[in-house]
């Protein structure tokens, strides 16, 4: 089974801190959904920025399709679709305007496909993103981040924040999106991954578990903790 994504001995320390990115290392095969999971400050987001190239890492390597994520040379980033936690769009502009940006931004960009997807979400083309609700503005990231074809998903806590009504309807309609796509799911919420065909647990820098659902409950350590207290009061695990 062909590697999407390869993650060796990344190590990443900030400065005045004493926080530290620990030899972390792990792949995603074709076609798996990986759930990547920890407390706020275990290094979820630190790790996400290594690997998108956003953070400057001071050790370690990331291939992306056999690539290094380092070489300017590639086209990576067009095999790549990321949805953020909060919304990357200028509030002034509208889901049409953005396909009309996107087309010059992605050599495989979509527009039919990406109007599919607005009207499956039940997205207002002209509507402007200020007067989107959050759940909304999601799909709309969720929309951009499919219409250029992707071979590789990063979700980076793409349900946090929201009304758990909302969450179930977005979670309903990624099952579907994510089904055959390698994706790499970076959560609030345990249960936006409990379905995941491997969890990744982080704590203090560290990957300390790593398992299915099933399985991470049946090592009754870390992550049953946290599905203890996270899944039956439905709070937010940052």
């Amino acid at each position: 089974m062909r590697t999407i994504l390869e993650v060796q001995g990344l190590t990443k320390q900030y400065k005045d801190s004493d926080f530290r990115l620990n030899n972390i290392s792990f792949s995603i095969p074709s076609g798996v959904i990986m759930g990547f999971v920890g407390e706020n400050g275990s290094g979820k987001s630190t790790t996400i920025g290594c690997i998108l190239n956003t953070l400057i890492k001071d050790s370690g390597t990331v291939k992306i399709f056999g690539r290094d994520m380092t070489d300017s040379s590639t086209d990576i980033r067009d095999d790549i679709g990321v949805v953020f936690d909060s919304s990357a769009f200028p509030v002034s502009l509208t889901p049409a305007k953005i396909s009309s940006a996107m087309r010059h931004i992605y050599s495989k960009w979509d527009n039919t496909l990406f109007n599919e997807y607005l009207k499956k979400f039940k997205l207002p083309e002209k509507q402007k993103i200020k007067d989107f609700s959050r759940g909304m503005a999601m799909k709309l990231g969720v929309a951009v981040a499919l219409s250029h074809h992707p071979k590789l998903l990063i979700l980076d806590e793409a349900t946090s924040s929201i009304d758990t009504r909302t969450e179930v309807l977005i979670q309903r309609a990624m099952k579907s999106i994510m089904k055959g796509r390698t994706s790499f799911v970076i959560a609030h919420r345990l249960s936006t991954i409990k379905d995941a065909d491997l969890i990744l647990v982080m704590k203090d820098g560290d990957i300390i578990e790593q398992g299915n659902h099933q399985r991470l409950l049946e090592i009754d350590g870390f992550y049953a903790d946290l599905w203890g207290a996270g899944f039956e009061s439905s709070t937010v695990i940052t």
